[in-house]
C-alpha cells in the first residue's frame, strides 16, 4: 500500500473510498457515466445520511488539501485524458437521447 501523503489530512483508505464515492456520485448526477457502468447504480444514495455526509466531508477536505498542495499530479496528459473521457461520455449520452 502507498504511504500517505503528509499533505493529506485523512488516512489513505478513507481518502480513496471517499473520493471514489464522490466521483461516482458526480458522474451519475451529471450524466457522465461510461456506457460500461450504465447499469450499475450509484452507491451514495444507498448509504445512510451520516455516511453520505462523511464521504462528502472527506471528499471536500481532500480537494482542499490537494488545492493547498498546488494540485500535485495534475499535468497535461491527465487533463487531455479527462477531456477525452468527458467528450466520449457526452457523445454517448447524446446518442442515447437521440436513439
Amino acid at each position: 500500500m502507498q504511504e500517505p501523503d503528509p499533505k493529506i489530512s485523512e488516512p489513505l483508505p478513507v481518502v480513496l473510498e471517499a473520493i471514489h464515492l464522490c466521483q461516482e456520485e458526480a458522474r451519475h448526477l451529471n450524466g457522465l457515466v461510461p456506457p460500461e457502468h450504465a447499469t450499475r447504480p450509484c452507491v451514495m444514495p444507498r448509504l445512510s445520511p451520516e455516511s453520505q455526509a462523511e464521504a462528502r466531508r472527506v471528499g471536500a477536505l481532500v480537494v482542499r488539501d490537494w488545492q493547498d498542495a498546488g494540485g500535485p499530479c495534475l499535468d497535461a496528459g491527465l487533463i487531455e485524458r479527462t477531456h477525452r473521457y468527458v467528450r466520449d461520455c457526452t457523445k454517448a449520452k447524446a446518442a442515447e437521447v437521440h436513439a
